[in-house]
């Protein structure tokens, strides 16, 4: 299976083919994103299984992107059990993609060990300062970089590798081993490409969020922020989910299915 490198302007051009589609179906993604993002927040009531749970159907919620997004690009009706439909490919891939799943969440957990269990000492310190009412915020946030960065870098390695795993399985029967090789090699063929998607992505969700505090800052009601917030912020999520299919695409456009 042969990945196409892209011009790293290829990330604007999944962004604005996400808002595309957006605008062909925005019932179905305002749909899907709120869904989504109630399913979320639910699993997320759960203390620390919540958690686990939400990392672990990670990879059933991008099949479900990409199977609204194959379908969108067909100029196909999106059927109201499309949930069921992404999973009946084969028999297997309900089983294969939450197989996956669990794969994914013990790797995070593996990438979380490794990003703080190194820096205990320091944050058993804190803890202390915190307790004794002795501490500096801004020598707490120094303490934190460490961490964080190296949480970051080893996330985005991580979900390389997963990116395009449950498409590969789902719609071209590939194995484990041989979706997060080739997912791994696609992502790092097109690492401008998607340097490009995550800096536009940042950036939409900050200016999301910088309106909404400029918008108390001069006053206005929190609620009536936050009603201008929570739509902007599903529209946004709704145009995210729409642009994975086509980063799928045109990076496996000789092996679409």
């Amino acid at each position: 299976m042969q990945a196409s490198k892209l011009p790293a302007i290829s990330g604007l051009y999944w962004t604005s083919k996400g808002w595309i589609f957006f605008t062909q179906h925005p019932i179905n993604m305002l749909s899907w994103s709120l869904s989504l993002s109630l399913i979320i927040l639910l699993l997320l009531s759960i203390p620390i299984l919540g958690l686990l749970l939400n990392i672990i159907l990670m990879p059933a919620f991008m099949l479900i992107s990409f199977s609204l997004g194959k379908r969108m690009s067909e100029g196909k009706s999106i059927p109201s059990n499309i949930w069921l439909h992404s999973f009946t490919r084969t028999s297997d891939t309900i089983k294969n993609i939450l197989l996956l799943g669990t794969i994914y969440g013990f790797v995070c957990i593996i990438v979380l060990i490794l990003s703080f269990v190194p820096f205990l000492n320091e944050f058993t310190n804190t803890a202390e300062q915190i307790y004794s009412n002795t501490y500096d915020f801004s020598s707490i946030l120094i303490k934190l970089y460490k961490p964080i960065g190296i949480l970051i870098i080893l996330s985005i390695v991580i979900n390389a590798f997963f990116w395009y795993a449950p498409v590969l399985i789902a719609w071209h029967n590939l194995n484990f081993l041989q979706a997060l090789f080739f997912s791994a090699i696609a992502c790092w063929r097109n690492r401008f490409t998607f340097l490009i998607y995550g800096l536009i992505w940042i950036t939409i969700f900050f200016f999301i969020d910088s309106v909404t505090k400029f918008m108390i800052k001069i006053g206005l009601p929190i609620q009536v922020a936050n009603s201008i917030e929570i739509p902007l912020s599903l529209i946004a999520n709704a145009v995210l989910w729409s642009s994975f299919y086509p980063s799928y695409s045109s990076v496996f456009s000789k092996n679409s299915d």
